[in-house]
C-alpha cells in the first residue's frame, strides 16, 4: 500500500511516501531455492521450486529523498540491546549510528559506495539497507534517501525473512522515491543481490515477499530465477505459530543438508536430492492445482505429506535440528485436529514457527486459543490467501498485417511504425507499454506474428552494441536503461495462424492463467484527455474495479457512417460524461452496416446518427477463454472467415437472462486506428505537439 502524507518528518516538514512490506512464508519446497541452484555444479540435480506468499505482518516506513545521505531510523527488536549496536568513530566519519529513543536507533551515512558496502560487508542491524543502497548507486544516479520505519509488526528470526523484507522495503524505496519505473522483479532482484553483500547471505525465495501477499511460484535452475504467480481460488485461513525456541540454529541446518550436495555420496544423501528434487516438484504441482481452485482439504493433506518427508528424509542429516520434538509436540497437538486441515514446519523447519490450514476463519480463532493455553510463550500470526480480483497482466494484440500501409508493412509492422512521443522517437507498440506500466499493470504479453518476434526482442530484451550505445547521448542511454526495466514485464507470444481476433485471444490463456487481464488492440493509438491525468488504461482498470470485475469493454461516440469500421454496442441507455460510470451492454456486432446499426445498434439518450465504437480496450474476465475454445471447436466463424473476439462476447452476454454480463465505460480519450493512413498521419502530428 502506498500514500503520501505532508508532515513532520525527521524534522523537516516535506512530503514523504508511506510504504509497507510484508514478511514471506514458504507454503511447499522450503530449501530448493538453494538446491536448485547446485545445478551450476551438477545438472542432474532436478530445478527447485517453491510456492512462497506474503504474511499479513510487515514494515511500515515513511521514505523520501536527502540531498546526500542515506538515513535510516528504526526500531530495535525488544530482545537486542541498542548500544550493542551504536557506532560513533571520530577516525570514520563516513558513518554513525546512534541511539535516538527507547530500543530506536539512527543510521546516517554518506552515499558513497566503499562506505555503504563497508557497512553491509561488516554486517548488524543496517547492514541491509546499506547492501541494496550499494548496489542502486552503482547503477543509477540517486542524491540520498531517508526512511524512517517507524512500525514492524513482524517477528525477527522466525522463518518470515525479515530481512529481506526490509532489503525489498529499501529497493522500493529507492524504487518509488527516484522514478527507477522498476517492476517488482526489478525490487525483488536489488534486494536480492543488496542482501548478498552482507554476511546473511540469502536464498533467492527470500525476496518474493515483493510480490505481497500472493501466492508466487518460484522455479531455480541454477542461476536463473522463474517468477509466476497464483491465482487463489477460495480465501484460505492460515495461522502461523511462533514455537519460541531459542535452540533453533538456520545456520545448522544448511550445514547439515548441504552437505549431500552437489554430489552426493550415500543412500542418506541421493534421498535429500530425492526430497528436493522428484518429490518437491510432484508436490508442488499438486498444490498449484489446489491453490487454483481452493480445495483447502487437498492442501491440508499434501501439507502433512510433505512434512512426513521432510522429517523422514533430511533429519538423517541434521539430527541434532530436525528430531523437532516440539513442532511435532505442537502440529499433533490433539485438541486443534478437529479444526485444521493440515499443518507442517516453516522456513528452514526445525523448532522455529509451524503453520496450520484452518477449517475457517472461525476455527483459525479456536487454534490460536488453544495455542495460547496450552503452549502460553508461544504466539501466533494469522494470513488469509484472498482469491485475485484486480488486474495485474495485459495482452496486447499485433499481429495484424495492415493491408492500408502496404507496401510499407511488407517491411515493418504497422505496430513499429514511429511516434514522437515526449521528445523521443518511439515505435507505437512502446506507447502502449508505457502506458500499461504507467497504470500499474505488472505483466504484459506481446501476441504477434512469427516474423516480428526478433524486432520485439530487440526492443525489449537485446542489448545494444557497445558501438552502437556509445553512440547515445545521455538521455538516450537513461533511456536505454528504461527500456531494460520494461523488458522485465514483457513476454512474447507468437500466434502461428492470423485466424482472428478471438484466437489471438486465446494464444494468451497459459499467460493469463485463470487471472482477469486487460486486451489491448496494438493499431489503435489512445490519448487520454481525462482532467486527472489518466491514462485510458487506468480508467479502465478503475470501472473494472469499482464494478466489481464484471467485463468491461472500453468504448466512444462514432457518427453513422463510421460504424462499418469498427464493433458497436448498444448499451440499456447512455449515461454522459464527465463520470466514468458503467453502461449495460444489451448488443453487440463486428463492423456493422449503417442499416443494421440504426436499425438495432441505437442506445438510449443518444442521437439518432450517434454510435457507441468499441474503442480497442478490453478488461476481461478469465471466462472468455473456455468460450473462445467452444467457438474454434464448433467451428464458429465470423461473416469474415475469422474467430471474432465480439461473438464470445456476446454469448457470454446472453447466459445469464436479462442480466448483462458486460458493462461498457465511454474512455475519456481520443483513438487513433494506425491501419488508415490519414489517422496514423494525425497521430503523429497529435502526439508530436504534445510532447
Amino acid at each position: 500500500m502506498e500514500e503520501e502524507f505532508s508532515g513532520e518528518f525527521g524534522g523537516y516538514s516535506d512530503p514523504y511516501l508511506s510504504l509497507f512490506v510484508p514478511g514471506r512464508i514458504c507454503l511447499f519446497g522450503e530449501h530448493t531455492d538453494w538446491s536448485g541452484a547446485f545445478r551450476r555444479f551438477n545438472s542432474s540435480i532436478a530445478v527447485g521450486s517453491t510456492i512462497v506468499s506474503g504474511t499479513n505482518q510487515g514494515l511500515f516506513a515513511r521514505v523520501r529523498k536527502h540531498s546526500s545521505k542515506l538515513i535510516v531510523h528504526s526500531f530495535l527488536p525488544s530482545n537486542l540491546n541498542p548500544d550493542d549496536f551504536c557506532f560513533n568513530d571520530e577516525s570514520d566519519r563516513s558513518y554513525t549510528i546512534t541511539k535516538t529513543g527507547d530500543h530506536r536507533l539512527t543510521l546516517e551515512a554518506e552515499m558513497e559506495s566503499a562506505s555503504l558496502k563497508a557497512i553491509a560487508v561488516k554486517g548488524g542491524f543496517f547492514s541491509y539497507a546499506a547492501g541494496v543502497a550499494c548496489k542502486i548507486l552503482t547503477d543509477y544516479k540517486v542524491s540520498g534517501l531517508e526512511v524512517d520505519n517507524y512500525k514492524s509488526t513482524l517477528p525477527v528470526a522466525k522463518g518470515l525473512s525479515s530481512s529481506a523484507a526490509v532489503c525489498v522495503l529499501m529497493a522500493r524505496a529507492f524504487n518509488r522515491v527516484f522514478e527507477l519505473k522498476g517492476t517488482t522483479r526489478f525490487e525483488m532482484e536489488y534486494a536480492y543481490s543488496g542482501e548478498n553483500l552482507t554476511p546473511s547471505r540469502c536464498g533467492r525465495m527470500d525476496q518474493a515477499c515483493a510480490f505481497g501477499q500472493r501466492p508466487t511460484v518460484l522455479t531455480y535452475d541454477a542461476d536463473d530465477l522463474d517468477v509466476k504467480e497464483i491465482s487463489v481460488g477460495k480465501p484460505l485461513h492460515y495461522l502461523l505459530v511462533d514455537l519460541a525456541f531459542p535452540g533453533k540454529s538456520t545456520t545448522q541446518i544448511l550445514q547439515g543438508l548441504q552437505s549431500a550436495f552437489p554430489f552426493p555420496q550415500d543412500d542418506t544423501q541421493r534421498a535429500a536430492h530425492h526430497l528436493f528434487g522428484a518429490f518437491n516438484l510432484g508436490i508442488c504441482e499438486r498444490a498449484i492445482e489446489a491453490l487454483r481452485v481452493g480445495d483447502a482439504a487437498q492442501l491440508g493433506l499434501l501439507m502433512v505429506e510433505a512434512q512426513r518427508e521432510f522429517q523422514s528424509k533430511a533429519q538423517p542429516l541434521c539430527p541434532a535440528q530436525l528430531t523437532m520434538n516440539l513442532a511435532n509436540k505442537v502440529l499433533n497437538h490433539p485438541p486443534l485436529q478437529p479444526l485444521i486441515f493440515g499443518g507442517k514446519g516453516v522456513g528452514s523447519q526445525g523448532d522455529g514457527t509451524v503453520q496450520f490450514l484452518c477449517k475457517s476463519e472461525k476455527d483459525r480463532d479456536s487454534v490460536a486459543s488453544v495455542i495460547s493455553r496450552d503452549f502460553p510463550s508461544m504466539t501466533s500470526l494469522p494470513l488469509t490467501l484472498e482469491p485475485t480480483g484486480k488486474i495485474r497482466k495485459a495482452v496486447i494484440l499485433a499481429a495484424g498485417f495492415g493491408n492500408n500501409h502496404y507496401p510499407a508493412t511488407a517491411a515493418i509492422s504497422i505496430v513499429f511504425f514511429p511516434i514522437v512521443s515526449e521528445g523521443v522517437t518511439k515505435p507505437a507498440l512502446l506507447l502502449h507499454v508505457e502506458e500499461l506500466d504507467e497504470a500499474g499493470v505488472e505483466e504484459i504479453a506481446i501476441v504477434c506474428q512469427p516474423g516480428d518476434v526478433a524486432a520485439i526482442r530487440a526492443l525489449f530484451h537485446n542489448k545494444l552494441s557497445a558501438q552502437n550505445f556509445s553512440k547515445l547521448g545521455p538521455s538516450q542511454k537513461a533511456f536505454a536503461k528504461r527500456l531494460k526495466m520494461l523488458g522485465l514485464k514483457v513476454k512474447i507470444i507468437v500466434q502461428d495462424k492470423q485466424e482472428g481476433m478471438g484466437h489471438a485471444v486465446l494464444c494468451a490463456k497459459e499467460f493469463c492463467n485463470d487471472e482477469p487481464f486487460l486486451l489491448v488492440i496494438a493499431h489503435h493509438l489512445m490519448k487520454s484527455t481525462c482532467e486527472k491525468k489518466r491514462n485510458c488504461f487506468e480508467q479502465l482498470l478503475n470501472a473494472f474495479d469499482d464494478a466489481g470485475g464484471v467485463d468491461t469493454i472500453a468504448v466512444r461516440r462514432v457518427s453513422s457512417d463510421c460504424v462499418s469500421k469498427y464493433g458497436v454496442a448498444r448499451c440499456s441507455t447512455y449515461l454522459e460524461p464527465p463520470n466514468l460510470k458503467p453502461m449495460k451492454v444489451t448488443m453487440m456486432k463486428e463492423k456493422p452496416s449503417s442499416a443494421f446499426a440504426s436499425e438495432n445498434l441505437r442506445t438510449p439518450n443518444l442521437s439518432p446518427d450517434t454510435f457507441l465504437s468499441f474503442f480497442g480496450l478490453y478488461a476481461l474476465k478469465p471466462h472468455v477463454f473456455p468460450t473462445i475454445k467452444a467457438h474454434l471447436d464448433s467451428n464458429v466463424r465470423s461473416e469474415n472467415g475469422t474467430f471474432n473476439l465480439t461473438d464470445a462476447l456476446v454469448t457470454l452476454n446472453k447466459q445469464v437472462s436479462q442480466v448483462s454480463q458486460v458493462n461498457a465505460i465511454e474512455i475519456k480519450g481520443n483513438r487513433y486506428d494506425l491501419t488508415m493512413p490519414e489517422k496514423y498521419v494525425e497521430a503523429v502530428q497529435v502526439m508530436s505537439s504534445s510532447s
